[in-house]
């Protein structure tokens, strides 16, 4: 069964003050049902309260080597005894730092079914998209020399200014796009990820949507 985020504004500020006061951890878990819970960063409140009465299993998205200590932390005070990953190193590092825990990758993934891909690449509109974290170096290489042809360039153009405001927009966006720009996190924001290079489904979105996909491969989409 899958956990959902504490609904109410009461149930969040109870969930907040029990993990500030180190309350929020697992007490008793009984019955034969267990509960799986996406968690994008350390977002511990949305264990709330399910940790307090049954087993959790957390699939554990940007867990970055800066962040390792506080997720061991985090899972040994939940008592949890399996947790997925979604990048496959740092599904390594926590078979050798818990032990007694399962560890598994389990990779990001998209339904093709939710995307476009019928337009061929030459009657699409967007010459080369940028979607999302930007490899600056890359980027300030390119801008000017597409601004110079008149190609269609979309990306970020201010921090949190997003190039699509709905998902309704991304998803035509993207099958009006020939080629979509993909590298690692662990080449865009490296002081963060450090060296766990990891697939993300920004990958296969654009595959979905019949892109030219252009960057880095990092080596958990060659292995898929």
């Amino acid at each position: 069964m899958a956990v959902r985020r504490p609904g109410s504004d009461g149930r969040r500020i109870v969930a907040r003050a029990a993990r500030k006061l180190g309350l929020l951890r697992s007490v008793r878990q009984s019955g034969r049902r267990a509960y799986f819970c996406p968690l994008m960063g350390l977002v511990e409140i949305k264990l709330f309260p399910t940790t307090y009465f049954a087993e959790t299993l957390p699939y554990c998205f940007d867990c970055w080597p800066a962040e390792y200590s506080a997720w061991e932390a985090f899972l040994t005070r939940h008592r949890v005894r399996l947790a997925f990953f979604s990048a496959s190193g740092s599904a390594t590092e926590f078979e050798q730092r818990l032990p007694s825990m399962g560890s598994i990758w389990l990779p990001e993934a998209t339904d093709p079914a939710v995307y476009r891909s019928g337009r061929s690449l030459i009657e699409r509109a967007i010459d080369l998209l940028e979607l999302g974290r930007r490899h600056d170096r890359f980027h300030d290489l390119i801008r000017s020399p597409l601004e110079k042809l008149g190609r269609v360039h979309l990306f970020e153009r201010a921090k949190g200014d997003l190039v699509f405001p709905s998902r309704d927009d991304l998803v035509a966006g993207l099958a009006d796009s020939r080629v979509s720009v993909c590298f690692p996190s662990s080449e865009t924001h490296r002081l963060r990820s450090g060296d766990v290079e990891t697939a993300t489904h920004r990958y296969f979105e654009p595959m979905a949507s019949k892109c030219i996909v252009l960057g880095s491969a990092p080596s958990e989409l060659v292995d898929m």
